[in-house]
């Protein structure tokens, strides 16, 4: 009986050293596993930083492609501004210019106008003296 009991108090501690081998063999799996997740986390955070900071530098590119399409935009835009301003600033020259001819035009015909009916008056009055005279 003793022996039997000292076999069941053997086998009750190899049970629990079994059961306490079981837990420490659970508690490091589970920490391995807690590793094994921070790591697909952190790689999985670093790949995403990657992607991101691709994302940003393509972004970044896209700027200053528009920013350069914008400066050639602006300069295009100077540069109509100046052509349009050339041809208004011409085309007034031209109409000044149309107007002033036909203004002196005007003038000259109206002046011209004047001297002939001074002209037929003198000649009139001419006319007259000599009849005048002749009489």
């Amino acid at each position: 009986a003793g022996l039997a009991f000292q076999h069941a108090e053997a086998q009750l501690r190899d049970s629990q050293d079994q059961a306490q081998l079981a837990e420490h063999t659970a508690a490091l799996r589970n920490r391995e596993i807690q590793v094994a997740r921070s790591h697909l986390q952190q790689q999985r955070a670093a790949e995403l930083a990657t992607e991101q900071e691709t994302r940003c530098a393509a972004a970044e590119a896209r700027a200053e492609h528009l920013e350069e399409r914008l400066s050639v935009a602006h300069q295009q835009a100077a540069l109509l501004r100046r052509t349009l301003s050339n041809a208004m600033s011409a085309s007034h020259r031209r109409q000044r210019r149309s107007t002033a001819t036909r203004a002196s035009r005007r003038w000259d015909q109206h002046r011209q106008e004047n001297l002939t009916a001074e002209v037929n008056e003198l000649r009139e009055d001419l006319l007259r003296r000599r009849h005048e005279v002749a009489v």
